[in-house]
């Protein structure tokens, strides 16, 4: 079973509140039924989707590979950490620089 079969099953059997209904008039006695709940399900399953897709889209709307290859830290001082440096160096390039 994939797992658009069982997000289908759960999504059948879940139970929405509904809304109590007033008294049936003359107008409304050869009208067929509405289906209740379809666009709060819509609504649900909309908001899932963004969910879903939110981090992957922004993920290649943003993406840019910075393939420099020479990148270099910039001069430490005795004692300093060249590991360190790099690092602080590569994440200020990735945050600050490349978004």
């Amino acid at each position: 079973m994939t797992v658009f079969e069982r997000l289908g099953d759960w999504w059948s059997g879940l139970r929405l509140p509904r809304l109590p209904s007033g008294t049936a008039s003359d107008d409304d006695a050869g009208a067929p039924a509405r289906p209740r709940g379809r666009r709060a399900k819509r609504l649900a399953l909309g908001i899932l989707a963004l969910l879903l897709l939110y981090y992957p889209v922004g993920m290649i709307w943003i993406h840019r590979i910075d393939d420099d290859t020479s990148f270099a830290a910039p001069k430490i001082k005795d004692g300093e950490s060249r590991a360190v440096a790099i690092t602080a160096a590569l994440i200020h390039r990735e945050v600050d620089v490349n978004r």
